[in-house]
């Protein structure tokens, strides 16, 4: 059962339904390496969603700091820089 219940947690409810049917026979062999790597993969593009909202805010930031003219621009662009770097996979 844990294992159907993580392939509905990891979004693949195709998988849940047709597992209840393959467990007895196969489960045991294939399933928990399939469970732990579709979490991995939804882990991984959680943690992107996370980097790419915390950039737009770390962005947003300097822009307003811009608009209010409490830096100049070659500041904005240095500073936008090193969040560019900050937040890249890279």
């Amino acid at each position: 059962i844990f294992p159907i219940m993580g392939y509905a947690y990891t979004g693949h409810p195709v998988a849940a339904t047709f597992s209840v049917l393959t467990w007895p026979f196969l489960g045991p062999l294939w399933m928990p390496a399939d469970a732990a790597y579709a979490a991995q993969e939804r882990n991984y593009w959680a943690t992107k969603d996370y980097a790419e909202r915390e950039k737009r805010k770390s962005l947003e930031v300097i822009d307003q700091k811009l608009q209010d003219k409490s830096i100049n621009y070659e500041q904005h662009i240095r500073e936008q820089r090193e969040i560019e770097a900050k937040y890249s996979p890279y």
